[in-house]
């Protein structure tokens, strides 16, 4: 979704900011551009969240230029995607750029790109040149370039990506683990999936069109959003990391056997299972062992009575650990335990309850 309006906002004591930060705006190509000089008086910025912001200062001994920042300080978003941008003569940014996002993820702006760029040194001289002509033809070219790469991404219903945003996604599996990363791509819609694809891998075009046609042919089948999933999360995690993901969703949702289920890690078997129904039972009397009936319809309320569960098991409709029950006495003891801890009771195709040894 391309912002309407954008805000170019710079201090630029040489030239050099102003005409990156010009750039970057012709690159992001909103109908409207609004140009914000903050290098001789103060400004202020009223951005609203449809629109898009750049702010562009230059580097003084490793930092934003503090004047710049002071000039800046009226600057206001409102979630409004911001591209910070610093020019720095030849030698280093050092943490500048980090700066200058905090300073506008401040005043309410979010910052969604970042870049830096040389800039012709303010001690240049004839004599003795510090990257003298920078930023020159091709630096500003560059600098349009990524501004057409700028814009937020935005998922179909026009909500964006971001941490602040419910559904969010991290390449860090500390924070999206890979079944929830690979989960997160697969359920994304049609028309997003159509989009992503094309952003997110890297399939050449006449891939990406053919897996398009294929899947207008037949929607139902989710080809696209089985081919963006398994492409991003090889790509971020590995290979090994998608098949196991691809395991770990067919044990909800398809035909998965018990061997599957207890190759599970923990954090893997809770996220799969989020939301199901769950019970408690003490480590000990699983030590001893709990007839099935007395655990499902005693220690839980699973079944509503032991006459229920009998006649549901000699039916054919109940698992334990994705295993069919044949006797409701089968004792359940702590070698059943998944993951050390868990117990997986399926009722019929679709009910699930976890038990929890304590």
């Amino acid at each position: 979704m391309k912002p309407a309006k954008s805000w170019i906002c710079y201090f630029s004591p040489t030239g050099t900011s102003r005409r990156v930060a010009e750039a970057v705006g012709r690159g992001l190509n909103c109908a409207q551009t609004v140009v914000c000089d903050a290098t001789h008086d103060a400004v202020s910025v009223a951005a609203e969240r449809g629109d898009a912001a750049v702010f562009a200062v230059p580097v003084y001994g490793g930092h934003a230029a503090p004047l710049a920042l002071r000039r800046l300080d009226a600057v206001r978003g409102d979630g409004t995607p911001a591209v910070v941008v610093v020019l720095y003569g030849n030698r280093a940014y050092e943490h500048a750029a980090c700066e200058l996002a905090d300073f506008v993820a401040a005043r309410g702006f979010v910052p969604v790109a970042a870049a830096a760029f040389v800039g012709e040194h303010s001690y240049s001289t004839a004599r003795w040149p510090i990257a003298a002509g920078r930023p020159d033809g091709d630096d500003c070219a560059e600098a349009e370039a990524f501004g057409i790469t700028c814009p937020l991404i935005t998922k179909a219903d026009g909500t964006k990506f971001g941490k602040t945003e419910s559904g969010n996604v991290w390449l860090d599996p500390r924070y999206t683990s890979p079944y929830k990363f690979y989960q997160f791509w697969l359920n994304v819609s049609d028309e997003d999936a159509k989009r992503y694809i094309k952003i997110f891998t890297l399939l050449d075009r006449e891939t990406i069109d053919a897996l398009i046609a294929e899947h207008d042919a037949a929607p139902h089948l989710r080809v696209l959003q089985k081919r963006l999933a398994e492409e991003i999360t090889c790509m971020i995690h590995s290979h090994e990391e998608y098949e196991k993901a691809v395991e770990a969703s067919a044990i909800l949702f398809g035909g998965a056997t018990s061997e599957a289920l207890h190759r599970l890690d923990e954090q893997t078997l809770l996220q799969v299972f989020e939301g199901v129904p769950q019970y408690r039972v003490a480590r000990t009397e699983l030590a001893a062992g709990i007839p099935f009936v007395d655990l499902c319809a005693e220690k839980s309320d699973i079944f509503a009575s032991k006459g229920e569960c009998r006649k549901l098991v000699q039916g054919g409709g109940v698992s334990l650990n994705k295993e069919k029950l044949a006797d409701a006495m089968r004792p359940v003891t702590d070698a059943d335990l998944i993951a050390g801890k868990y117990l997986l009771v399926q009722r019929g195709k679709k009910n699930y309850y976890l038990v929890i040894a304590e």
